[in-house]
């Protein structure tokens, strides 16, 4: 029997929606790291991931790990390769360093999120993460209708808190979301933890955003804070 799970999730600083997941889900990891995300959501709904991680390092550490198909590359426009520039204190970027850093730039193949999903076999995605560090500014937008169509839902997180100069960008990339059809929560007050829903997905979908917004939403921001002040500062736990 498949286990019940929470209403809403949140893994590795992303909330999205996780009471139909189980192991026959579709989850796109984009920007897999040190794996802890995939990781998680395979023990925790024992999904299969597939996921895209570019730095050659963090690649081999987490190939062979039980329920993750990986590849190395980073979402690109073209199937080609693109420099990144990894850096030594936050995660590897294909944007500029900033003031005082330091970087190695590294060249690694790039795929289009169509071609990828095309490689694995996935005609429908339950869950798109997205924690590209800034690349999501360029492949969101590209993305094709039918492609777009196809996904339940997609967990962001937008990096204009690092890059401020691409606040425009962002409010334009959401923008183009709902436009497409998709509906926003935001689960942070800034740009960090957002969640679009594709509502063909679901039976009553104006309903599960104004649940999400207008109650799920403050009830957890509520029991962040609570735990905050009983010295659980983990912004997993809700």
């Amino acid at each position: 029997m498949t286990p019940r799970h929470r209403f809403v999730s949140r893994l590795c600083s992303h909330t999205f929606l996780s009471y139909f997941l189980n192991e026959k889900s579709a989850v796109v990891d984009l920007g897999v790291n040190k794996g802890e995300f995939a990781r998680s959501m395979i023990a925790k709904f024992g999904c299969r991931v597939h996921g895209l991680e570019p730095v050659p390092e963090l690649f081999a550490a987490v190939t062979g790990t039980p329920g993750l198909i990986v590849e190395q590359a980073a979402i690109g426009t073209t199937v080609g390769t693109q420099q990144i520039r990894v850096f030594e204190n936050r995660c590897a970027s294909m944007g500029a360093a900033l003031p005082g850093e330091t970087s190695r730039s590294v060249d690694v193949p790039t795929v289009p999120l169509e071609v990828f999903l095309d490689r694995q076999g996935l005609r429908e995605v339950d869950l798109l993460k997205v924690d590209i560090e800034g690349a999501e500014l360029e492949m969101l937008p590209r993305i094709p209708a039918a492609v777009l169509a196809g996904i339940r839902q997609i967990a962001v997180e937008f990096h204009d808190f690092i890059y401020p100069e691409t606040a425009p960008r962002v409010q334009a990339v959401i923008a183009g979301l709902v436009a497409a059809g998709f509906r926003r929560v935001r689960f942070s007050k800034d740009n960090i933890d957002l969640l679009f829903i594709n509502p063909r997905f679901f039976r009553h979908p104006a309903l599960l955003h104004l649940v999400l917004n207008f109650w799920f939403r403050p009830l957890l921001a509520m029991t962040r804070k609570i735990r905050r002040l009983f010295g659980n500062e983990n912004p997993d736990h809700f």
